[in-house]
């Protein structure tokens, strides 16, 4: 099921992730008490990325660090809680 890109960058903005601004990408990092960490993502903000089909939001789970497209879709969705994703990180030893 498709996503708004507004809808995914509210929902990660909810739980963590800050705006960096870079190129003519923007970039959503995650931070954890003020420090940011190696976790993100980026939006292309051409008009053809309006929407983020499943296919986009499952390869976001590489710069996220989770191991299935499936997390990155409830990460996306806000089904998953920040602090069921600051868990998975900290069970990988990320953070």
């Amino acid at each position: 099921m498709p996503l708004p890109r507004r809808t995914i960058k509210k929902n990660l903005e909810s739980k963590g992730f800050k705006g960096v601004s870079a190129t003519h990408h923007k970039y959503l990092h995650y931070f954890i008490n003020e420090k940011k960490t190696a976790m993100y993502v980026y939006f292309s903000q051409g008009s053809s990325h309006r929407e983020y089909t499943d296919n986009l939001i499952y390869k976001m789970k590489k710069t996220l660090k989770l191991d299935r497209g499936k997390q990155a879709f409830e990460l996306a969705d806000c089904t998953m809680n920040e602090e069921t994703y600051k868990k998975i990180l900290e069970d990988k030893k990320l953070i």
